[in-house]
């Protein structure tokens, strides 16, 4: 790749460091794999510590990272995080150039880079893996590219939060192969203009311009009927097999749908101006229709403060759904900040005593600390189920809020059809719960994930996995569904024989894979142990590269921080109205959209 001079200026004349992102991405039978490049360059006569705070799929396991600074190739190590952060910042005071790659969240990373020296240049490339999620015969590759500003406080450090500027144009390049079954689906991409490129059994996607502005979440569906979406591949781990199943359910029975006590939430803060609130409208048009005369409704609008269509749940009958309409129709984004929290508590009030209630929320999740919101829905025993909307939507808010509760996370970028979305759901809602989920295993299975399944829907996929000491194993993975009325289904898949093989330490891909999604279920101890075997980025564990230099080429002093700017997400409807206003402005802190609108 061609390292491209700097093209954005800072509020002091100093040059932007990053200067280029490139993305390849390969889609086969089970999984992707994206491999991204960012190049960054001092153009300026200081040495300067670069430092980007980038999001990836909340799901992505980071695989490999690699450095290269000039003639020199150094590829990343993982380190217990206190220790990575001493060592880089020894490194970084000692003159030497060191990279630390770091989770402050899911799905959200800051990578330092630091004593990059005048006139210099350095590629950054990491790889990760994404185990598909088919929902009916359809998935997304999602790619996510700007960090939209955020309402209210944050948990992460000043120099992790990533300004936002409306003078930058951060750019990209894109190519996604894909082969196996994916060759043959029908592909819509609704973020980008695209050209396809078919050879036999490959389809290359490729961006039409050269290189897109990072305003956008890229986002490729596929249709895929008669692709194979339920499958178990295997890899060594260590002396050792591990194996991943991934199911697609479909129940038995006759299927009686349940009446919904469903309190609508809309996220109508200023953040959704534009393309967002015109999503959260087509999301209401959908949801009343969808409502059934024995179901209940309220509906909650919220920003700095709420308001309610009624205290209690009414009854769907045409007087109601009228005053829901009405109601519906004067929703603007015009009410201040994302006060989500104080929103579902209003939405909680309305459900008090009804004990088989689900919340529908509609928003762009820009809220800055999402976990305690998360943590408070999950105690009430209510299953939330999220529509994220907007050109750069929060996603491990959002899917996270659904996952924590038992209910489900539907994605929808601008010109993506919201109708099919909306019934997802309530399809999602209505359909009888599973009494009984089991999986069997062969026998030696350990290290099970996940212990016990929670919310399971048809057509939605379930991934599972285990570890198994000896070096080859035979028989079937079962997933067993007992409905509420007695109806059992029954899923085998069979392990096959053949084994991904190990890195140089003996843990393939598969194996990594599957221990990444352990994590989560570890105490501190057990998941650093875990995440440092596996060579893992977690909560416990940064990446690490440390570039020693001669003597004479040190840096002498500390270097000058400069944070990457992001762009203001594509589709807000006050940025334009506003660039006269901060044209001189340095930067836009987060929360600035609210505050705008406000």
């Amino acid at each position: 790749m061609t390292t491209q001079a700097s093209a954005m200026t800072g509020t002091r004349g100093e040059k932007v460091a990053l200067c280029d992102v490139a993305v390849k991405a390969a889609l086969t039978d089970l999984l992707s794999e994206v491999s991204i490049t960012q190049t960054y360059r001092n153009d300026e006569a200081v040495n300067i510590e670069a430092v980007y705070t980038f999001p990836l799929p909340q799901d992505a396991v980071l695989l490999e990272l690699e450095v290269r600074i000039g003639e020199r190739v150094l590829n990343g190590v993982v380190v217990e995080k206190k220790a990575a952060e001493q060592r880089y910042e020894e490194a970084i005071s000692g003159g030497d150039a060191a990279v630390m790659l770091e989770a402050i969240e899911p799905g959200l990373y800051t990578l330092n880079l630091g004593n990059l020296m005048p006139r210099e240049s350095a590629t950054i490339t990491y790889r990760y893996a994404l185990l598909y999620r088919w929902a009916g015969d359809q998935l997304r590759f999602f790619l996510p590219t700007t960090i939209a500003p955020r309402y209210g406080a944050t948990p992460h450090q000043p120099y992790q939060v990533p300004p936002a500027s409306l003078m930058v144009e951060n750019r990209f390049s894109l190519q996604v192969e894909i082969s196996g079954s994916l060759g043959s689906a029908q592909f819509t991409c609704p973020s980008h203009a695209v050209t396809l490129a078919k050879t036999e059994g490959t389809v290359v996607l490729s961006l039409t311009e050269a290189r897109a502005v990072m305003d956008r979440d890229f986002v490729l569906n596929l249709k895929a009927p008669n692709s194979t979406r339920s499958f178990v591949m295997c890899g060594a781990d260590g002396a050792g097999v591990t194996a991943v199943a991934s199911f697609q359910p479909f129940f038995p029975g006759l299927r009686a749908p349940r009446p919904l006590n469903l309190a609508i939430v809309i996220d109508c803060s200023g953040s959704m101006a534009g393309d967002s609130i015109a999503q959260a409208r087509q999301a209401l048009d959908g949801m009343l229709e969808a409502l059934k005369p024995l179901d209940r409704v309220s509906m909650v609008a919220f920003g700095n403060a709420t308001k309610s269509l009624a205290d209690r749940p009414l009854p769907c009958n045409k007087a109601n759904l009228a005053r829901a309409r009405a109601f519906a129709t004067q929703l603007q984004a015009d009410m201040g900040g994302t006060e989500i929290g104080a929103a579902l508590a209003a939405a909680y009030a309305t459900l008090s005593g009804i004990e088989a209630a689900d919340i529908f929320l509609v928003t762009d999740g820009e809220v800055g600390d999402w976990q305690p919101v998360v943590a408070a829905a999950k105690s009430t025993g209510h299953r939330i189920f999220t529509v994220g909307v907007g050109a750069a939507v929060s996603e491990a808010f959002v899917r996270g809020l659904a996952q924590a509760t038992g209910g489900e996370c539907e994605l929808v970028s601008p010109n993506e059809a919201m109708a099919e979305r909306v019934l997802r759901h309530f399809e999602r809602m209505r359909a009888p719960k599973a009494r009984r989920v089991t999986l069997h295993w062969p026998p030696g299975a350990a290290d099970l994930n996940p212990g016990a399944i929670g919310a399971l829907f048809e057509g939605d996929t379930v991934i599972a996995s285990a570890r198994f000491d000896a070096a080859a194993i035979e028989g079937e993975v079962v997933l067993e569904i007992e409905t509420a009325e007695g109806d059992i289904a029954r899923q085998a898949l069979p392990i096959g024989t053949a084994v991904a093989a190990g890195a140089a330490d003996g843990h393939s891909t598969v194996a990594r894979l599957a221990a990444a999604m352990r994590l989560t279920n570890l105490s501190p101890e057990a998941g650093l142990a875990c995440a440092l075997r596996y060579r893992l980025m977690s909560p416990w564990t940064n990446t690490l590269v440390i570039a020693e230099r001669a003597e004479a080429q040190k840096a002498y002093d500390l270097p000058a921080l400069r944070q990457v700017p992001h762009m203001l997400a594509a589709g807000w409807g006050g940025t334009w109205r506003h660039v006269d206003m901060f044209a001189s402005a340095p930067s836009l802190g987060h929360g600035v959209m609210d505050c705008l609108a406000s």
